[in-house]
Formats: structure tokens, C-alpha cells, sequence
């Protein structure tokens, strides 16, 4: 009897230990593809909402007035309808945006012919270093150096 105790005497640590190990790697184990698919439902739940609300986008609404209340604006038609020329654009630079990331947005905006040329600018200035991360917002008529000296302004 003396043998059997000192047996569970000097092994019960190390049989706790081994308990709590295959207890952990159970749940591990059990739990993995759980966790593993939760990155797939966050993305299939944001699909999911899109296709229910829409895409999230704001609307562009055409104006019949120009703010000055001259009544006059440029209009431009197109397959999807008449549209007026935009007063001001708005772009957000998140931090750590490339210059080519910025360029293309501008690009896509209409501000630039390709990302290369707000590059070159950018560069040819000296102002690759200056540019902010946040909302900036310019006038449609800004030119091309008013709108990277803008992007070096503090955003909103």
C-alpha cells in the first residue's frame, strides 16, 4: 500500500500536467476550424449586407443651380443619364498610402491622366515626403500643382 502512494504521491504533478495538456489540445483541436472559418463569415456577413442595403456609395444628386444661383452648370450626357460637373472633390489618404495609390485615385477621379504623371509632380517638387493621410478636399478648377499642395495640407 506504502508503494501505490508514493507512486501517486510522486507522479501527480506530472499526471496534472499531462491532463491539462490533452484538455488544451482537445479545445485547440475541436475549436480550430471555427476559428479558422471566422475570417470567411466576417467577409461573406459584409457581402451579405451589401447585397441587402446596397452598396455603400453616396448618391450624386445633379443640380439645377449653380451655389452663386446663376443658374448656369455644365451638363454632361451619357448613357446612364444627365449629370453636372462636380464643385469640389474630396479624397481620403490612408496613412502609409504609396504615391502610385494616391496617383490612381486621383486618376480614377479625373484630377490626372495617370498615376505617373502626380508621381513625376509630386517628385519634381520635392514634396514626396509632404504628403498628409486624411480627407482632403479641393476645388473642380484647382490645377494639377494646387491639388498636390492641397494632398501636403493637414486632412480633415
Amino acid at each position: 500500500m506504502k508503494n501505490l502512494r508514493d507512486f501517486f504521491y510522486n507522479t501527480s504533478d506530472v499526471i496534472v500536467v499531462v491532463l491539462i495538456v490533452v484538455v488544451a489540445a482537445g479545445l485547440i483541436t475541436w475549436r480550430t476550424d471555427t476559428i479558422l472559418k471566422y475570417p470567411a463569415d466576417l467577409v461573406s456577413g459584409v457581402h451579405a449586407s451589401d447585397v441587402k442595403n446596397g452598396p455603400i456609395t453616396t448618391p450624386y444628386e445633379p443640380q439645377n443651380e449653380s451655389p452663386e444661383g446663376t443658374g448656369e452648370t455644365t451638363n454632361h450626357t451619357t448613357d446612364e443619364g444627365t449629370f453636372s460637373e462636380p464643385e469640389s472633390y474630396s479624397l481620403y489618404i490612408n496613412s502609409g498610402d504609396s504615391l502610385q495609390t494616391i496617383g490612381s485615385n486621383l486618376v480614377s477621379m479625373g484630377c490626372f491622366t495617370t498615376a505617373s504623371e502626380f508621381v513625376d509632380l509630386v517628385v519634381s517638387n520635392g514634396l514626396d515626403t509632404k504628403i498628409q493621410m486624411g480627407n482632403h478636399i479641393f476645388p473642380a478648377s484647382s490645377t494639377k500643382l494646387e491639388i498636390v499642395q492641397t494632398l501636403c495640407k493637414p486632412g480633415v
